[in-house]
């Protein structure tokens, strides 16, 4: 039963602040097949070229991949890598991979 005297519930909000959300950094491929996350910028690029460009991910990306558990990061059915480096660094890294011009 309700009671004047009871204390006031407080509702938290379910809704998150547009400022927590990732953005899409550069570059993004709508059909990658991985996403890096780097500070609260995402980018969408592909397994196989970071595998053959760098030992590190080759080895990651060739440990069996495992079905999703409840709360791992999925982006647009990609699986969600975070990365402790500065997004910045990370786009000119992606850039340098993705979007070479012949000289």
């Amino acid at each position: 039963m309700y009671s004047a005297n009871a204390p006031a519930v407080k509702i938290q909000s379910t809704e998150r602040s547009t400022a927590q959300l990732p953005k899409r950094g550069e570059p993004w491929f709508n059909d990658g097949n991985i996403v890096l996350q780097a500070e609260l910028t995402q980018f969408r690029v592909y397994r196989g070229v970071l595998a053959a460009s760098s030992d590190i991910f080759a080895d990651m990306l060739s440990l069996p991949q495992l079905t999703a558990a409840p709360g791992d990061s999925i982006v647009d059915g990609c699986p969600v890598v975070f990365l402790a480096d500065s997004a910045n660094d990370w786009h000119h890294v992606l850039k340098a991979l993705f979007q070479r011009r012949s000289v």
